[in-house]
């Protein structure tokens, strides 16, 4: 398998249409295709990875030898390590890997931004064909959600998050070697982001047993995440993310999943 998505994903994971082409090339490089206008993306995600290997976090390594987000007709295209066989990872790989990213200090010579959880859901629900009472309470709940995000208690010190941290992101060689991928969302923000989207899967889905949400915290660092004091609001800003998510691919995409 070349270094990205697997092919099943959990629901409200991803775009089942593929944001990226994969090729193999020879010499065991895997080149991936942007969409059109995403050479900055393309270039930040080629940067992370170089950083995360500078910073002996194990995860899916850029070719260095060749030119990275070459244009090829408005689409950007960078070169990556092939990945020698493995399988999927599992919930405490994740845990691990995360909690190393989140150690380091933020790098001054990437241009990471800050994650906002919110960017482009008042779009989606403007243009998704829902009947007015429910267009208005999803606007209303966005209101509410940008307030409590403004306004989040204290918690843990702001560091670099991959973004869309779940099992499916880690590959795990034969050797043992568990590695991170895909870094397309990768920011600047509350390390509780990624380990809540985790819970969500939990509650929200089911798709987490109650052991493998313990062995999350425990991974992590001895926590029940769902004590921490941010909590209460990024659950519920993922969330509404996920469904302004559902959303636009229902519309966009109407037979994707047939």
């Amino acid at each position: 398998m070349l270094p990205g998505r697997p092919r099943s994903r959990p629901p409200g994971r991803g775009d089942p249409t593929g944001r990226n082409a994969l090729r193999r090339l020879a010499g065991r490089i895997a080149a991936r295709i942007s969409r059109e206008g995403q050479h900055r993306a393309a270039a930040r995600k080629v940067a992370v990875a170089r950083w995360l290997a500078a910073n002996d976090v194990p995860a899916v390594r850029p070719i260095s030898e060749l030119e990275q987000a070459v244009d090829a007709g408005g689409r950007a295209i960078t070169f990556w390590q092939e990945l020698p066989s493995h399988r999927p990872g599992i919930i405490t790989d994740l845990a691990h890997l995360l909690r190393r990213q989140h150690t380091l200090p933020v790098p001054t010579d990437i241009d990471l931004g800050h994650l906002d959880p919110f960017v482009r859901l008042a779009e989606r629900i403007q243009e998704a064909g829902l009947d007015p009472e429910a267009r208005a309470w999803l606007v209303n709940r966005l209101d509410l959600l940008r307030g409590a995000w403004v306004d989040l208690p204290a918690g843990m010190s702001d560091a670099v998050i991959h973004g869309d941290a779940w099992p499916g992101n880690v590959a795990v060689l034969d050797d043992g070697t568990a590695l991170l991928l895909d870094f397309e969302c990768t920011s600047v923000g509350p390390p509780e982001w990624e380990v809540t989207s985790t819970a969500v899967s939990r509650g929200t889905f089911g798709e987490l047993a109650e052991a493998d949400y313990r062995a999350l915290c425990r991974a992590y660092g001895d926590a029940d995440v769902q004590c921490w004091s941010r909590y209460p609001v990024l659950p519920d800003a993922r969330e509404l993310s996920l469904v302004c998510f559902a959303l636009q691919s229902a519309c966009q995409h109407p037979h994707a999943g047939q």
